[in-house]
């Protein structure tokens, strides 16, 4: 036990997968006990209309299902195709999105600062924030735009070619429209400064 122990404390990745497996085991916890209110339940309208759409081999384009966005929406919706409408199917969907989150986050922060322990640590705090723990047993945007700014900065940090960076924007965009648009424009500022090209400032 002792042994054990020790391997936990000095290798703070075990720390962090033990912290997301008992997260992970948490949210399915509080799923059951939640309800649809407000902006889901019109989220949760949508996707059953496109797994209707679809089924009915029509194109989703002519009903109104992207006035919040619709590529997010089209998993779950494909998934309806097999199981049938259902509120669990949506809201383990927003946790697993949240979990991926988690994870990248830990990744990013993790090869950015060469910390481990620091990177556990912001990634626990992120992730026992209370927005946070209120938005992952829900169908709401928070948690999937959130998973994209995450992606966001990681390609960002690690330099994406221009055409991932688009398909980066354009899930951001579906995601949520005002947070693409903020980073957006700090994305355009960072290019200008980032810039390499000789006569730049001249």
């Amino acid at each position: 036990a002792k042994k054990a122990w020790l391997k936990i404390k000095n290798n703070p990745d075990i720390v962090f997968y033990i912290f997301m497996g008992l997260y992970f085991a948490l949210m399915l916890v509080l799923a059951y006990f939640r309800d649809m209110v407000d902006d889901e339940a019109l989220y949760y309208r949508e996707t059953w209309l496109m797994s209707e759409v679809l089924k009915n081999g029509e194109w989703i384009g002519n009903y109104g299902v992207g006035l919040h966005g619709f590529l997010f929406k089209l998993p779950p919706a494909l998934l309806f195709l097999v199981t049938g409408p259902s509120i669990d199917i949506v809201t383990i969907y927003n946790i697993l999105i949240g979990m991926l989150t988690g994870f990248l986050f830990f990744k990013l922060l993790k090869s950015t600062l060469k910390n481990s322990w620091f990177a556990v640590f912001a990634t626990v705090f992120m992730m026992t924030s209370f927005h946070f723990v209120l938005a992952m047993p829900t169908y709401l945007r928070d948690i999937p735009s959130l998973l994209m700014v995450v992606v966001f900065l990681y390609g960002v940090v690690k330099k994406w070619n221009r055409w991932w960076m688009s398909l980066v924007f354009l899930l951001l965009l579906d995601s949520k429209e005002y947070v693409f648009l903020v980073f957006a424009v700090f994305f355009v500022i960072w290019l200008f400064i980032s810039s390499r090209e000789v006569g730049f400032w001249k």
